[in-house]
């Protein structure tokens, strides 16, 4: 029909984009035009959660188009066929911009990720960091390239992620809740810290930050951000985050002490505290899981499993669940497990296995004898295989780990 050829032949041999769906709606259907855009949204923005009614409207446009398009001289088949078309190719259809847009991004992307390959994955896992599942995916994809993301330490991270000599990528201070952008300025401003007194007083022994507050200190020592600085573990200054946090958090108020007469009473009192709270502990797991979920909203597994233990896993061939391939030996965390009964009254566990990137696996742990406990957050190893059902294994092929 002219009409419609009228409307189809400035785009022949190639898709028949948005615009030119309005323009069939106007100048072959007589719609208005200030109606088209309107109509354009509803026939290719239906969702899926609401089926019926993005039908019943597009089959209340249908009789509009016939109608309109026969007014206009149109054979009514014809009319038809075409409002069935537009339907079709609104499940696949890009309107021109849109096409080139993402052509144009996808070889941007394509470029830099060549050209620029630390730059373009250190702005690739920032822009992903916000979404739990975009967040596990990114960290998969980067680890799959040989690069690891490590966790935020006071000499390293900034406002933005950092790129680490030894292919490794560090979180920004501002994905921990809790540090603020004025901590962050105080903390470059001042670093770097090689012990205790960097950290904490200036030449005179008065204290030496104001924005990097108690709260920030707090954030940082629960997250663990003080690697660098080699003071926490055994051996060492403090023996344990938790020690740490006791002399330098709950005890602020006596080691931040100065006078004029005194000018050393603060860090007088600081060792006292260390002496004082020797032999505290550490952590227990869950403490460390709620801290980790406090300040980042959620879990992370190298919180509970360190590099060491990561590499002693890995030269004995075991690999974190996160790549599991098929049959083999995977290591994973125990992030929940729920008592379950098979038809036969036999006594099985439903395991949530967490790994690495922070992917959750739903596993099947079968001849469970009904009193073995699998502790939460434990860290285990097995030999978990893949069917119909999902991810499987026995008890029997399940060791649990002590670190």
């Amino acid at each position: 029909h002219p009409l419609i050829k009228e409307v189809l032949e400035e785009t022949y041999g190639m898709i028949v984009f948005q615009e030119q769906i309005m323009k069939l709606c106007s100048v072959v259907a007589g719609f208005p035009e200030e109606e088209t855009d309107t109509v354009r949204r509803s026939i290719m923005k239906r969702k899926a959660s609401e089926a019926a009614e993005s039908l019943a409207k597009a089959r209340a446009i249908k009789e509009r188009f016939v109608e309109g398009s026969v007014a206009n001289g149109v054979d009514a088949q014809l009319a038809d066929d075409l409002y069935e078309k537009i339907l079709y190719f609104s499940g696949y259809g890009f309107n021109k911009a849109h096409a080139v847009s993402y052509a144009i991004d996808s070889y941007y992307c394509a470029w830099l990720l060549t050209y620029f390959e630390e730059e373009w994955l250190c702005a690739y896992l920032e822009a992903m960091s916000g979404n739990d599942k975009k967040r596990a995916k990114a960290f998969g994809e980067v680890k799959a390239l040989g690069y690891r993301v490590v966790p935020v330490d006071i000499n390293y991270a900034t406002k933005k992620w950092t790129i680490l000599d030894g292919k490794k990528f560090m979180p920004s201070f501002l994905s921990c809740k809790g540090v603020g952008e004025s901590a962050i300025d105080e903390i470059v401003a001042n670093r770097p810290y090689q012990n205790i007194n960097d950290l904490l007083w200036d030449e005179n022994g008065k204290w030496r930050h104001s924005k990097f507050n108690k709260r920030a200190m707090e954030a940082l020592i629960n997250i663990r951000a003080f690697k660098s600085m080699d003071m926490v573990g055994e051996g060492k200054m403090f023996e344990s985050y938790k020690h740490m946090h006791e002399v330098v958090i709950n005890r602020n108020t006596d080691i931040k002490k100065w006078t004029k007469r005194d000018p050393e009473r603060g860090q007088n009192n600081f060792r006292e505290a260390l002496l004082e709270t020797e032999g505290i502990g550490p952590w227990s797991r869950r403490e460390m899981v709620e801290n980790s979920m406090k300040h980042f909203g959620s879990f992370n597994a190298s919180t509970l499993v360190n590099e060491e233990v990561q590499a002693r896993l890995a030269a004995k061939q075991v690999r974190c669940i996160d790549e599991i391939d098929g049959h083999d030996v995977y290591w994973f965390l125990v992030s929940d497990v729920k008592p379950k009964l098979t038809k036969n009254k036999k006594p099985y566990l439903l395991v949530t296995a967490t790994g690495l990137d922070g992917k959750n696996f739903r596993m099947f742990c079968w001849g469970w004898d009904g009193q073995t406990e699998l502790p939460l957050y434990s860290l285990c190893v097995a030999e978990i295989k893949k069917n119909d059902f999902g991810y499987q294994t026995s008890m029997s092929k399940v060791k649990l780990l002590r670190i």
